[in-house]
């Protein structure tokens, strides 16, 4: 009571506090936009070879982003057209290196082919057909950052102006810019549209035309708090950005309409809205406290993922829900003082869902409900379980559904992915070291090692694994001399020379740095990228080269293909992490706040079998396929999402328990909770559904669905299948309760005026 009274009393000093959070937000929201990461490899933790290829490109090779551009030009003069184009694009700023059919000419100009060589023909033709051209440009900023979608915008604009729309660009650069300029531009319009949906939503379920805009002001400016304080973190990923404020509304309005009923509830009794406010505030703090804190047990489990866009998520996500619990708490009170006459002024009728019949018959037949139960739960069981025939298949790297292109485009669109899915190995190449003077003093150059490894790599391209591999020992046979140079000592002048190479000799330099060597090999494309086979291929490739170089120093490996490899270890164990996490988390949450054993196995079971089931769902409608992300993340958000709507009927039901049979306690408590509970739910579906339906992001796409879906589903078990198993698992003890009637006359469901 206490609590209540103190924030009625300072309710214009609590506003003026959030009108400062809301002002220091919009301050700190263009900090937060700058730091949004679209790179999803970065989130991989150490140790994995993406991550650790990465680092090792990046400090030794200066490659950190990459965009793989496919020309279609047929013209004769297409050759001096590109040049012109690789030129321009050259000399920007940030541009590292840029390769094309053109620039193998250096081999023509050091002595190595001869323009008719059969050999040159075969390497000319991995980058060119004629008609479609292919264009490998480096840069020194990582694919996300905001020197890269600079670069990567002034690219396109030397393409545009060059070759009009006749060109596709592919690589992790390029993922990143789609995916900013994508997200941001979809952003506001299924925040939009959600808030609409939401809005007509609360207008039929709330009492008065007023109730929507207190509800919405309070979630919107925690939600708004909760994006501009992300400027805190380092960094936050796309999938965070682009959901967080959707999860966020959706998980938390039931909070905000919780104070609204307990304070109608309150006016019953007491005509001073202060005084109502003042008791509803302590009543409603302790169940919504309890509610946030389920919901945030299941987010903060993501923090245990490897794959650090869980901890991403999880983190942002928890505090958004943190937040909105203070908003309500503290600010929602003084909104609806503010606007309490303007509420009164523009009352109306409402909705007011019950169902009865259904409630009815579930408890009727609670047996063959329960019976039902149990097999459900565990077929669902099976077709979760991992490395079994009829278990979901993951996607890892396809972000985004690749774009048609005209007839004319597609092959120079092939060649630009299939650029862009290529592994970048560095071996070891030379054992050097540094005299007292710096200067670089190489002992050993292993050139016969390199040869053998072209040996087996052409082996693997004999056999139809990969389609090309590029470097300069593929490029410049066993034996061949570079301007007059054997190879050992070209490798040597490189390394002593370094960044004081000049002319010709200087593009050595790209290929070959602190003792290593640089290889582009190429998965053949009749493989997909996620594929078994791909995967086997890159365990070969790595095999390989370990056993080759493996007394040298370290093999790295990195690239799309080898990014879906780590991506494929990580998910296995993440899953089952976050599954056992979240699962003990929120039972632990639950045993505390109803203190009972068999009821909280019971609303985590039924919450874990919605889980399952809408994971078997897509198993049936989605060809057997889910995102990795999707997968891990789904369980958690669900079970913290949704176990608030069975958490509330159980309290619902122990209290009528009281004084009722189990029967009449059951359906008491559902059918005076189904409003809540069908609001709650149709309000997280509609937000995330808005999300699924407008994004491009496949992955936002599809894990808003799974939620949209889930919220759907927990909904129904809640509503129809917990009521049967409240009345089954308790034991009726006769001499506790008291002769009354039979559970009234059954009605259907009307409009119904609801009077403060």
């Amino acid at each position: 009571m206490k609590l209540g009274q103190d924030i009625v009393k300072y309710r214009y000093i609590i506003m003026g506090v959030f009108v400062g959070l809301v002002v220091l937000a919009c301050c700190l929201f263009p900090s937060m936009m700058e730091k949004v990461n679209y790179d999803f490899t970065s989130y991989l933790p150490k140790g994995y070879m993406t991550s650790d290829g990465y680092d090792f490109l990046s400090q030794n090779f200066n490659i950190h982003g990459d965009v793989e551009i496919g020309i279609f030009n047929p013209s004769p003069d297409a050759k001096t057209q590109i040049e012109q184009t690789v030129t321009e694009i050259s000399s920007l700023e940030g541009v590292s290196m840029a390769v094309w059919a053109g620039s193998l000419d250096y081999f023509l100009d050091f002595g190595v082919y001869k323009e008719t060589d059969q050999e040159f023909k075969d390497l000319l033709s991995i980058l060119t057909d004629g008609k479609n051209w292919a264009v490998l440009v480096t840069l020194e900023y990582p694919p996300s950052s905001r020197e890269a979608m600079v670069i990567y915008d002034e690219i396109t604009a030397i393409l545009n102006q060059n070759h009009g729309d006749n060109f596709y660009c592919s690589g992790m650069t390029m993922m990143a810019g789609e995916l900013y300029s994508g997200t941001v531009d979809e952003l506001w319009l299924y925040m939009l549209i959600a808030v609409i949906l939401v809005v007509i939503i609360l207008a039929f379920t709330t009492n008065s035309i007023m109730e929507p805009v207190i509800l919405l002001m309070s979630i919107g400016i925690s939600v708004l708090i909760n994006l501009g304080t992300n400027a805190i973190f380092p960094s936050t990923s796309i999938v965070t950005f682009a959901c967080s404020a959707i999860l966020q509304l959706g998980l938390s309005m039931d909070y905000a309409i919780f104070l609204l009923h307990q304070y109608r509830h309150e006016l019953k009794s007491t005509l001073d809205p202060k005084e109502a406010l003042a008791r509803a505030i302590p009543k409603s703090a302790k169940a919504i406290f309890s509610s946030a804190l389920t919901t945030m047990g299941g987010l903060l489990a993501l923090m245990v993922m490897k794959f650090e866009i869980g901890a991403d998520l999880g983190i942002a996500v928890a505090k958004g829900i943190l937040l909105s619990f203070l908003t309500v708490v503290l600010l929602q009170p003084c909104l609806m003082l503010l606007m309490d006459k303007a509420r009164i002024k523009t009352e109306h009728k409402c909705f007011d869902f019950k169902f009865r019949p259904a409630v009815k018959g579930a408890i009727k037949n609670r047996k063959w409900i329960a019976l039902l139960f149990v097999p459900v739960i565990c077929f669902s069981v099976l077709i979760n379980l991992p490395n079994m025939p009829w278990t979901l298949d993951y996607t890892y790297v396809h972000f985004m559904e690749t774009p048609k292109v005209k007839d004319e485009m597609k092959d120079a669109q092939a060649l630009a992915i299939e650029m862009g899915n290529q592994v970048i190995i560095a071996v070891p190449c030379y054992n050097y070291e540094i005299n007292d003077k710096g200067n670089i003093i190489v002992n050993e150059v292993y050139v016969d090692k390199q040869y053998q490894f072209v040996d087996r790599l052409d082996q693997l391209k004999d056999e139809g694994k990969i389609s090309y591999s590029l470097g300069l020992f593929p490029m410049i046979p066993q034996g061949k001399k570079v301007m007059g140079i054997d190879m050992e000592t070209a490798i040597k002048l490189v390394a002593v020379l370094g960044d004081n190479l000049t002319g010709d000799m200087e593009m050595l330099r790209f290929y070959v740095n602190a003792g290593y060597t640089l290889y582009t090999v190429g998965i053949n494309d009749v493989y997909d990228v996620e594929s078994a086979e791909s995967f086997a291929i890159l365990d070969e490739i790595n095999a390989i080269a370990s056993d080759i170089f493996g007394e040298y120093g370290p093999v790295y490996m990195t690239g799309y293909t080898q990014a879906s490899y780590d991506f494929a270890k990580v998910t296995p164990t993440d899953f089952m992490w976050v599954t056992l996490i979240s699962v003990l988390v929120i039972f632990a949450i639950l045993l505390f706040s109803l203190g009972s054993l068999k009821y909280s196995v019971m609303l985590v079971a039924l919450i874990e079998c919605g889980i399952w089931i809408n994971l078997l769902l897509q198993w049936v409608f989605s060809g057997g396929t889910i995102n990795f992300m999707s997968y891990m993340v789904i369980g958690a958000v669900q079970l913290g999402a949704t176990v608030d709507y069975a958490i509330l009927i159980a309290t619902r039901y122990r209290e009528y328990r009281k004084r009722l049979a189990p029967t009449q306690a059951s359906y008491m408590a559902t059918t005076s909770s189904a409003m809540a509970v069908t609001t709650s739910a149709c309000i997280l579906a509609s937000a995330t559904a808005v999300v699924a339906l407008i994004s491009t992001n496949l992955i936002i796409k599809e894990l808003c669905f799974l939620v949209a879906r889930g919220a759907i589903i927990s909904a129904l078990l809640v509503l129809f299948v917990l009521p049967a198993l409240l009345v089954v698992i308790d034991r009726r003890d006769l001499r506790r309760e008291l002769p009354i009637p039979l559970t009234p006359r059954l009605r259907k469901w009307h409009f119904k005026s609801k009077k403060s």
